[in-house]
């Protein structure tokens, strides 16, 4: 039925085109000959029959319910989902982590006009906070919807990992570019202290997994403070000294057995 529809709607089409051509250019110009055009809509024709006796219908894609699914396989298809709202439907999220980069592109500018590093770490931070922006405003529009995730099967340790892995790779990927920029600035024999905007920058997003669920997920403006106020505090120390570091995976581990079961209480 389907394709006999298709085989009538591409000879209307084709007879329609035919007319309107040959009364708008054919007569008009006297260039091209009746049985000229006829022959190349012969042809035409040709490869249309061919190509609708190719046709095969395609069978729909069979949905399989993710509560039968296995937990990695579950994680990650909500890992790539938030993928695709964060840059493809977020534009508050998308607009923070061009701001994020576009910092990154200043910091480098003003290092290779010769500021004072103590500038750069200021602007990794403001970076790293609008790094972590992004997941952040995310995290706001999932809680519109969070009962899909709880019906689904979803856990709580589920559901910080899905956030947590999305932040790493942010985190991975901004503190390298922030490295690269500020070393292609002051040159590669720059300072060993170049490499702490990478930890500065990565320190914002990391965070957030440890404290999307300690006061209110779906207001990004408080995690938004949290994370500034830590992020101060543990940034600074690791522009005081790179043994500061060890501090945030202590801080991260007590932060999210605060926030335990909070998934279900959003």
């Amino acid at each position: 039925m389907i394709r006999t529809f298709l085989v009538v709607q591409t000879f209307i089409l084709l007879i329609s085109g035919y007319a309107i051509y040959w009364q708008l250019v054919g007569r008009p110009w006297g260039r091209w000959s009746f049985p000229t055009l006829l022959m190349w809509q012969g042809i035409s024709l040709v490869f249309a029959a061919i190509r609708f006796a190719l046709y095969k219908d395609k069978p729909l894609p069979s949905f399989k319910p993710l509560l039968s699914d296995a937990q990695a396989t579950r994680i990650q298809t909500l890992i790539d989902w938030r993928w695709k709202q964060i840059f493809l439907r977020n534009r508050i999220a998308k607009l923070c982590l061009g701001l994020a980069f576009a910092l990154q592109i200043v910091s480098g500018i003003l290092l290779f006009l010769g500021a004072p590093f103590p500038l750069a770490v200021l602007l990794a931070m403001a970076s790293g906070i609008l790094l972590a922006c992004g997941p952040s405003f995310q995290l706001q529009e999932d809680m519109r919807a969070i009962w899909f995730e709880r019906q689904v099967g979803s856990s709580h340790e589920e559901y910080v990992s899905v956030y947590q892995r999305i932040c790493l790779r942010l985190a991975l990927v901004f503190g390298l570019s922030a490295l690269i920029i500020a070393f292609a600035s002051r040159g590669f024999e720059a300072p060993i202290e170049t490499l702490k905007l990478f930890a500065i920058t990565a320190l914002y997003p990391v965070l957030l997994p440890a404290v999307m669920f300690q006061i209110a997920p779906e207001r990004p403006t408080l995690q938004i403070m949290t994370m500034t106020l830590i992020g101060l505090f543990l940034g600074t120390a690791i522009f005081a000294h790179w043994a500061s570091v060890v501090i945030i995976p202590i801080a991260m581990t007590y932060a999210k057995q605060y926030q335990q079961n909070n998934f279900y209480r959003s």
